[in-house]
């Protein structure tokens, strides 16, 4: 992905109405910004205009390692795909659209089955009302592909656009800056660290608070070192058995009938041995086996 060109397709039909471009297909960059991003009919959509402004203002817009191309309705890019051969590489999908005449999931079924490698953002006002049980079978075999984020959410660290912006820079680039609560951070990369999520789990770990302490104190870099320094900060005690088959946060009789003798260990060794989402597993079940 480093070398090619990655391709992002927003469809939403709430862009300003420009008289000069073509609505009726699909809209590149170019058309965008001829539209304007200081264009006022972007007043009621102030999140799809943030967005907007993050990925066409960006250095991986400005050195061609985005391209961004937009949809006013989800027929425009399955015909496009159909048609043209575009293959994109993220889909930023919303959920309402002004046309009674447009069923959001049925051309999100389609769109999946065109799509067979692509990732989607599920990008909605009100994606709380999203009926995910209408349509789980189809969507429990692609779970991995999508994630439900709602319009302007800042309830984690990094809001929303910023999540999306993360994910992208992450598989363009090895080491991208990312915005962090309002920092410029450097991700790098690594066999414990990779992903988008790993900042919302770190999140899930720490509170908003801890990190932005931690992230100052460190010089504004996200690596396997500064996150091992910021968990061993956390107030937070870990258990494992003898051969730390297994982890657990209570060192109680019962734990040690089961597992035998029990000894603390620092949580940053946990982290380098499992990981972040496994982390936040053991503190959500208290207990689990690693093996």
């Amino acid at each position: 992905m480093l070398n090619k060109t990655f391709k992002i397709c927003i469809v939403d039909d709430k862009i300003p109405f420009h008289h000069d471009v073509d609505e009726s297909h699909l809209i590149d960059s170019n058309g965008i910004l001829k539209i304007g991003l200081d264009n006022l009919g972007w007043e009621q959509e102030k999140d799809l205009l943030n967005l907007n402004t993050l990925l066409l203002k960006s250095e991986l817009f400005e050195k061609g390692k985005i391209e961004i191309n937009w949809a006013l309705f989800p027929n425009i890019l399955i015909n496009a795909i159909k048609e043209k051969q575009y293959k994109p590489d993220l889909v930023i999908y919303d959920w309402e659209y002004y046309s009674s005449f447009i069923v959001p999931e049925d051309a999100l079924y389609e769109l999946l089955q065109l799509l067979e490698k692509t990732f989607f953002f599920l990008y909605s006002s009100y994606a709380q009302k999203i009926p995910i049980h209408l349509f789980k079978k189809q969507l429990d075999k692609n779970a991995d592909r999508f994630q439900v984020l709602k319009k302007g959410d800042s309830s984690y660290i990094t809001s929303a656009e910023e999540i999306i912006f993360e994910y992208i820079a992450l598989r363009v680039e090895e080491n991208p800056k990312i915005k962090v609560g309002g920092l410029d951070v450097q991700f790098n990369k690594s066999g414990f660290l990779t992903g988008y999520k790993d900042i919302l789990y770190l999140d899930n770990l720490l509170g908003r608070e801890a990190i932005l302490k931690g992230l100052l104190n460190l010089n504004k870099v996200l690596s396997v070192e500064t996150v091992s320094s910021m968990l061993d900060t956390l107030n937070l005690k870990i258990y494992s058995n003898s051969s730390q088959s297994i982890l657990t946060l209570d060192n109680v009789k019962s734990n040690q009938d089961l597992f035998g003798k029990l000894k603390l260990i620092n949580n940053s060794l946990v982290y380098t041995k499992l990981g972040l989402k496994k982390l936040r597993e053991l503190i959500e079940k208290g207990t689990i086996n690693v093996k």
